[in-house]
């Protein structure tokens, strides 16, 4: 998409460069109908995950040779999901980080604390998960805050990671970021579970992509309820097999002091 806009407007300057200046009136709309194609695509490239952060930090991967890798899971808790991706996280012996919703969290408070009792790591993912990258820097903040003191009531006492929803970030979310002293953990390798592609799918995403340093995206607050919990059985048994080693976010942060954005 974003080739095919270089081309688009490459070919419309090149167009009105060519054209006689007797025809200005059609130089001047045709640039002005490229202003106002560029605008939506610029923020949307912007926006997107894989793109650089305007302000402040986004972490996608860390650069390293190591055979490591960070599972994290999104848009929980939610049973019976949770629970079963805690158990196959147990019967690998392997630490993961969630990025929880506030409102889920709210109302699942034991869940919570049986995700950090089990040794795994805590994120927040906002209370509602709206898309931030048209709020306010009041709303963004406001958002974070109070799913803060929800994983702080739950008695976490480790540092809270964050990530926007859906990995998009534009200006005020990541300004607002930026004033919060707080990085946006985002990912390079996505299982795509949310649409529910079934088992050997999800595997097949994330096996593609992943490499020593990524962190993967998976789901266990959304999608199917099942699928996640045994591709993840999956995932872990292969990548183990491959010799890698699984971190949590803060533990994958300190091996690369220069995180890739």
């Amino acid at each position: 998409m974003i080739i095919a806009a270089i081309v688009m407007f490459s070919t419309g300057f090149i167009l009105i460069a060519w054209l006689p200046s007797k025809l200005r009136k059609i130089k001047l709309m045709i640039g002005f109908i490229l202003t106002v194609l560029a605008i939506p695509i610029a923020t949307f490239f912007v926006s997107i995950p894989n793109t650089p952060q305007i302000f402040g930090i986004a972490i996608r991967c860390v650069q390293t040779d190591e055979k490591i890798v960070a599972l994290t899971y999104d848009d929980g808790p939610r049973s019976p999901t949770t629970e079963g991706v805690l158990d196959v996280l147990a019967k690998h012996q392997v630490n993961a980080t969630f990025f929880l919703i506030g409102e889920r969290a709210e109302k699942n408070p034991t869940l919570v604390r049986r995700e950090y009792n089990a040794g795994h790591e805590l994120g927040n993912h906002t209370y509602t998960h709206p898309v931030l990258i048209f709020r306010t820097p009041s709303f963004v903040r406001e958002q974070i805050e109070k799913t803060d003191k929800i994983i702080r009531d739950c008695g976490y006492d480790k540092e809270i990671f964050f990530r926007s929803p859906k990995g998009m970030k534009l200006l005020a979310d990541s300004w607002t970021l930026k004033k919060m002293n707080r990085k946006n953990i985002l990912f390079d390798t996505v299982a795509w579970d949310w649409d529910s592609p079934g088992v050997q799918k999800i595997v097949d995403n994330v096996m593609k992509d992943v490499r020593p340093g990524s962190i993967i995206l998976l789901h266990d607050g959304c999608g199917d309820e099942h699928d996640v919990v045994e591709a993840s059985d999956i995932i872990i048994t292969r990548l183990k097999e491959q010799g890698y080693k699984f971190l949590t976010i803060s533990e994958l942060l300190k091996k690369d002091c220069s995180a890739k954005i």
